[in-house]
């Protein structure tokens, strides 16, 4: 008896696909296959405003995952943020390691 499926894959990478096929360091078959549907992302460290929007997120995820409401992350927080150290690139630190962070929001 065959038992069929639909399957969708998601995959993700931080690799030029197309230029490691040309050097033949990914497999071509499997770059069409997988190349349904591509959306390239320029890295967060260029998109510093996104980092409230995703700073929110975090805290929301987390709060979630806790059963706790949280009212959101205040603009002044967002402003010191970005007027102290390195500003919105401790944002970008602190969101790349969003996991290491959860004791920080507990307690936040």
């Amino acid at each position: 008896m065959t038992k069929y499926t639909n399957v969708r894959i998601i995959a993700a990478t931080n690799q030029r696909l197309k230029e490691l096929v040309e050097q033949n360091r990914f497999r071509r078959d499997l770059y069409f296959r997988l190349r349904g549907f591509e959306l390239n992302l320029s890295p967060l460290r260029d998109r510093v405003e996104d980092i409230p929007i995703l700073a929110e997120h975090a805290a929301a995820k987390y709060a979630k995952s806790i059963h706790r409401k949280i009212a959101g992350i205040s603009a002044e927080v967002l402003q010191v943020s970005a007027e102290t150290g390195d500003g919105m690139e401790s944002w970008y630190d602190w969101l790349r390691h969003e996991r290491a962070h959860h004791p920080a929001l507990a307690t936040a």
